[in-house]
Parts: C-alpha cells; structure tokens; sequence
C-alpha cells in the first residue's frame, strides 16, 4: 500500500530462539535412545559377527539373523545384557545430538541471511523450522556440517558404547568389563592414551553427517509436503500421526545411507590388538573392500534390519519428544514477550 513501509521479508517470520532446537534435540534423542537401545545391541553384535569369515556369506539374514542375535544376548546375558553400554549410549546423546540438532537449525539459520527476531504477538503455532527456507542441497550440507562436528566432539562416548556393547562377543578373558560409560572413557584415555578416544573418527563422522543430512531435511521436508497436500488433516501441523508419518520416511532414508559406514565404523572401534586376534585394517577404505570381498557387498549391509528396526522407533520417539518440547518452549517464548511488552 502506498505509504506504508513495507516488512522486510526476515521480519515477517516469527522463530524460536536458537537455544530451543539444542534442547529439543538433546532430550528428544535421549528419550529416544532409551526405547531404541535394545535394537542398537542387536545391531553391533550382528556387525561383529563373522567378521571377515567367507563362511559369514552363508549366515542367517534378515529376520532370521535378527532374532537369532537377540536369542544369543537373552541367553548369554539375560534381558539386561540388552541394555549394555546404556549409560554411555546417554551421554553420546547428550552431547551429540544436543551439539547435531541445534548446530543443524544455526547452520539454516546463518545460509538463509535472516536474523532471530521477537516472536509475533499474534503467532499461536509452531513456527516452521529454519531449514525450509533453503533449497535441498543447502539443508544437506547443513545437515553435513553439523553432523560432522558433533559427532568428532562426541567420539569419545561413541567409542566406549561400541565397546560396551560388543564385549558379550568376546571370549571372557579378552573382555573389557567397564562399569559405565564414563569408566570406559576414563580407561581407554588411561590405557590406551587419549588418542584412542578417537579411533574410528572418520567413519563415525561420515554416519553422522549422512545420517544428518537425510534425517533431519527428510522430516522436515516430509512434514512440510504433507501439510501442503492435505492442509485440514494434520490439527495444523500439531498432529502426532503427521510427525509419524514424516518420522518414518525420515527413519527409512537414514539407514539406506548410513548402514555400510555404521558397518565399517563398528567394527574399528570394536577392533582388538593383533595379539588379541582381532582383524587388523590398514584404513576405513581398506576395511569396507575386504568386508566386501570376503563377506560380500551385503557384508556392508549386516544388521541392515535391526538398524531400521533402531532407527524407526528412535526416529518416531525423538520428533514426538522434540515437537512437544518444542511447542513448550515456544509457549514460553510467547508467555515471557508478552509480559515484557506489557
């Protein structure tokens, strides 16, 4: 309208503090860990097993695979044995995906060129996620980026739940026996030197940028498409059957992408000193062309299942959790410009 100064077009968007999306993603992915944990157990001891053995290409696959690991934990060491390298599998949580969500939204934030503004008086709803505001390959390299760097940060953690996880595959007297996740950080840094903490770095930072960049601009771009097709289903974009429904597509993406570097990353962080029997690797390279030539291309893929049937069910928990915690936050956001404007 003539006269009136027009709304610059970054201030015509109403967001949520940065700090919100580092907090939503740390407790979502801890909550989701917490149900999804069992599944990682399965899937770590599935990539250990028959490592570089030809007789690997004739085993159990599938379903059948899965349920005979889980059958061998359970039998081996009971239901808890499950749960092995939880505590560690926490705090890697906590920190990475803590350091991976909010670095995620950062990273959107800083390539769209717009600046966090005070929330509109008249906004009720969530507002869209950053991320939308760019185009498929920024989101991915965003997702890229903030992947990487969490997870390098996080290796430590990382290192002391593949361990954890992996030390029933081990005869008794070559077992590491840590007692929590902080007592295999602070053994390995010990015995090993605090370079240890980082062995198996490249590939654990590759899962984690894949894994970032199809995760997290999947469900967003999922949710954002849904919402476009079918505008009066989805409660306005607070319907937990659409975060469902995003979290799924995003769950399936992610482990087509991540599983052969999840593989090659297991079993280097899992791998024991030549003395010990343990297969040596000359480079991550050199692990995925023997896994492939000794066990197959469907070597890479062992625990191929499991990992979905991890990630789906950690996918779905971690978007409900951070959703809710993030329309909390934002109410709070709203609740405290309003007394501030009053």
């Amino acid at each position: 309208m003539p006269g009136r100064e027009a709304t610059p077009p970054s201030r015509s968007l109403a967001h949520l503090p940065l700090a919100c999306y580092y907090i939503a993603g740390g407790i979502g992915d801890t909550c989701a860990a917490l149900v999804s944990h069992p599944f990682d157990t399965v899937k770590v001891r599935q990539q250990v097993s028959g490592e570089l053995d030809i007789r690997s290409r004739r085993a159990p696959q599938g379903l059948g695979a899965l349920v005979q690991t889980f059958r061998a934990i359970v039998v081996a060491d009971g239901v808890f044995g499950l749960y092995q390298g939880l505590s560690a599998s926490v705090l890697r949580q906590s920190v990475f995906s803590t350091l991976r969500h909010g670095g995620y939204a950062t990273c959107a934030v800083a390539l769209a060129g717009y600046h966090l503004e005070a929330p509109a008086r008249d906004t009720a709803k969530l507002p869209p996620h950053p991320s939308l505001a760019l185009n498929a390959w920024q989101a991915v390299g965003c997702g890229v980026l903030a992947g990487s760097l969490a997870a390098f940060i996080a290796n430590p953690f990382d290192i002391a739940l593949i361990r954890m996880q992996a030390d029933g595959h081990w005869p008794p007297q070559q077992r590491r026996n840590y007692r929590s996740g902080l007592h295999a950080v602070g053994t390995i840094a010990s015995a090993e030197g605090a370079a240890r903490l980082w062995r198996g770095c490249g590939p654990t930072v590759s899962r984690a940028a894949l894994i970032t960049a199809t995760q997290l601009p999947t469900y967003h771009a999922a949710k954002a498409s849904l919402l476009r097709a079918a505008p009066g289903c989805w409660k306005g974009g607070d319907d937990p059957k659409l975060h469902l429904s995003a979290s799924l597509a995003s769950a399936a993406c992610a482990t087509l992408a991540t599983c052969p570097v999840d593989v090659i990353k297991t079993r280097i962080m899992n791998m024991q000193r030549a003395d010990a029997g343990g297969a040596q690797y000359s480079s991550a390279l050199d692990r995925a062309v023997r896994t492939a030539r000794t066990e197959g291309v469907l070597g890479l893929y062992k625990g191929l299942l499991p990992t979905f049937a991890r990630l789906a069910p950690h996918t779905v928990v971690l978007w409900q959790v951070q959703e809710l915690v993030l329309r909390t936050l934002w109410a709070s956001v709203l609740r405290h410009h309003d007394a501030a404007a009053a």
